[in-house]
């Protein structure tokens, strides 16, 4: 069985009440990542767009809501990364896609350069979609 690993668009208030049931992409914009946008891969992503260190920006990332000891769990992500991502360009989209490709947490993806830059662009609209509903990005992890 895999891990679920999806960010969506809402706001503090709308994960409150969770559903654990319900599939996230019924409920909030939602990017299916398949692993590719987890904790550790946008904690990579955002040292990448950010200059600071992945440690430090790990330290950033809250738990927002946990259902049970086995999940799911939703993560907040911090708004450095969003507002990244919102800043960024085409050109600096596919910049930051080959440089993030490259980096440790895809190592153990069977992944081609082109499926890590279309989750960067599904970020990246993402990211513009919940500036424009007043929301923010979370992940959420279920196994």
């Amino acid at each position: 069985m895999g891990v679920i690993t999806d960010v969506f668009a809402a706001t503090n208030e709308e994960i409150q009440d969770f559903d654990p049931e319900a599939y996230v992409g019924d409920l909030f914009p939602t990017l299916q990542s398949n692993g590719g946008a987890g904790v550790i891969e946008l904690a990579a992503l955002e040292s990448l767009l950010t200059g600071r260190d992945e440690n430090e920006i790990l330290g950033n990332y809250e738990l927002a809501v946990e259902v049970s000891e086995e999940g799911p769990w939703i993560t907040r992500v911090p708004m450095p990364l969003q507002d990244a991502l919102i800043e960024l360009d085409e050109v600096g989209l596919d910049e930051i896609a080959q440089r993030w490709s490259k980096t440790d947490q895809f190592k153990h993806y069977d992944w081609s350069d082109e499926d890590i830059a279309n989750v960067l662009r599904g970020l990246w609209s993402l990211a513009r979609q919940a500036r424009d509903d007043g929301r923010v990005l979370f992940v959420l992890n279920a196994a």
